[in-house]
């Protein structure tokens, strides 16, 4: 599954600032049948607050004392109706994130547009009462609602700025991210409103929805 962008129609002044490069993001999926990518998913939306969160916690106690306290925070249940946050860490920055956006959605406003969301990764025409779909129909929800959460890469004292670059891992997911309602952050600012001063600049990352971002943010300004 690959991602697509639609062309801004005049050069951008700025990442952060033009409004010609605000879009909702979308989704293809390459059609074994056609030989093609299809567009599957034309408009993703992250929900303000998720449930999973996605870091590597092999790296805990090289993380600062306001990061260690936000991790023991999500798994204690008694701050969150009796049940803790849910771990989901793959270990690559694509895969994480993917997730983020995809993984278990459900259209939420079905009778709106003839189509649903059948939790995979393939869209089923909408199905007659008490019948369930059988043939593969051309996807075109109206929008699609992400499970939410938080992708998280910071820093540890082996490397105090993490490991993703800055001008091609960290600012074109927070791009993205931002385009279906979400946040990126350093843990301390926008991510988009960094100015890099090296081509492989590295900063920390939080990714998600946003509750989940000013959470994190909130342990560590």
């Amino acid at each position: 599954m690959i991602l697509g962008a639609l062309e801004s129609p005049r050069p951008p002044r700025s990442v952060s600032s033009d409004p010609a490069l605000s879009f909702p993001p979308l989704f293809c999926s390459y059609d074994t049948l056609v030989g093609e990518f299809v567009m599957t998913h034309p408009n993703v939306k992250v929900p303000d607050a998720g449930k999973i969160y996605s870091f590597n916690e092999g790296n805990y106690n090289g993380w600062e004392g306001g990061l260690q306290k936000y991790m023991d925070s999500l798994k204690d249940g008694a701050k969150w109706g009796g049940k803790p946050y849910t771990s989901r860490y793959i270990g690559s920055l694509v895969g994480d994130f993917h997730r983020t956006l995809l993984y278990g959605a459900r259209k939420r406003r079905r009778g709106q547009g003839g189509w649903w969301w059948n939790g995979g990764l393939g869209c089923c025409a909408q199905p007659a009462a008490g019948d369930r779909p059988r043939q593969p129909s051309p996807p075109l929800l109206p929008f699609l609602f992400s499970p939410g959460g938080i992708y998280g890469y910071p820093g540890d004292t082996a490397n105090p700025n993490g490991k993703l670059r800055l001008l091609y891992e960290c600012a074109p997911m927070s791009f993205i991210m931002e385009q279906a309602g979400g946040k990126g952050s350093t843990g301390r600012g926008r991510v988009l409103d960094v100015q890099p001063d090296k081509v492989h600049q590295r900063v920390p990352l939080f990714v998600g929805s946003p509750t989940e971002v000013d959470y994190v943010e909130s342990f560590l300004k």
